[in-house]
């Protein structure tokens, strides 16, 4: 079988911003995965999971955030957090005007997730399925109390402001070269402004509310070691969805990036086989 064929491309969004993306293109496609990656990260990182689904001859589209990447912008920033939510609905657009034979899944990882809730609750028709990895819907790493006041008295005047955004890279995976990887990236930042980081934090306050709006079939997988991003986020989410399709898989000992982690594999199996039982016939 050919390799699949890896390109670059740039969309423009609804602000007329041109943000990047990459496309994994199989010689044969069964479907199509759109991709977005977590805070402060880029599409890069997802090369076990582009390699594992194209050669099951999935194509898959995986979205540059504003901010991160090779996407415009300051880095770890937005002024608003339904710019990033705008982003994925016109990436989501533009995606299924290049693949309109295609069925179409969302697959989003952490902070990728937060945003792709955010974009389903807008009760989308134009997907099949939708996979949240790790999603952030409750934070487990601790942010200071004098963070927080921080961030609060000096957002208005100096939004940009750039802080550490306090990841573990030790924490991403149990493979060592997984974290390693991560602190050598040129493109993965370690810093969010003050905007962002209260943008975040407003939103994850409504997020659960989101739930019972939402009409596309899910999958959320976490693991249950994630000290990162809580799985207990993920359960409480998937108690409040209505959506008849919809499933949970917790993963004894995985850590926050279940696609890098030890034991990918079984993660990736199951995904396959959910996406599999969603294809149109």
């Amino acid at each position: 079988m050919k390799a699949a064929e890896t390109s670059h491309h740039f969309f423009k969004s609804l602000d007329g911003t041109e943000l990047h993306y990459l496309r994994v293109m199989p010689e044969k496609k069964r479907g199509v995965l759109l991709l977005i990656h977590g805070l402060a990260e880029h599409s890069g990182r997802y090369r076990f999971f582009c390699d594992y689904f194209a050669k099951q001859g999935w194509a898959i589209y995986l979205l540059d955030q504003r901010g991160h990447g090779h996407s415009p912008g300051l880095r770890g920033h937005v002024d608003r957090l339904e710019d990033l939510v705008d982003d994925l609905a016109e990436f989501v657009n533009h995606v299924a005007s290049q693949e309109r034979e295609q069925a179409l899944f969302l697959v989003a990882h952490s902070f990728g997730g937060q945003i792709a809730v955010n974009y389903l609750a807008r009760k989308t028709k134009v997907l099949c399925g939708a996979v949240l990895s790790s999603p952030n819907l409750r934070l487990a790493m601790k942010i200071s109390l004098l963070k927080r006041l921080f961030a609060h008295a000096l957002v208005r005047c100096l939004p940009t402001l750039q802080l550490p955004n306090d990841v573990d890279a030790g924490l991403l995976s149990h493979d060592p070269q997984i974290a390693r990887d991560y602190l050598e990236d040129p493109l993965v930042g370690h810093k969010i402004t003050l905007k962002m980081g209260t943008e975040i934090l407003n939103n994850l306050k409504d997020v659960m509310s989101l739930a019972p709006q939402i009409k596309t079939p899910c999958f959320i997988v976490h693991g249950e070691g994630d000290r990162i991003i809580s799985a207990e986020g993920s359960r409480e989410f998937f108690q409040h969805l209505t959506v008849r399709d919809r499933t949970l898989k917790i993963y004894p000992g995985y850590l926050h990036e279940t696609f890098n982690e030890v034991g990918k594999e079984k993660v990736f199996a199951d995904i396959r086989t959910w996406l599999e039982e969603r294809l149109p016939k």
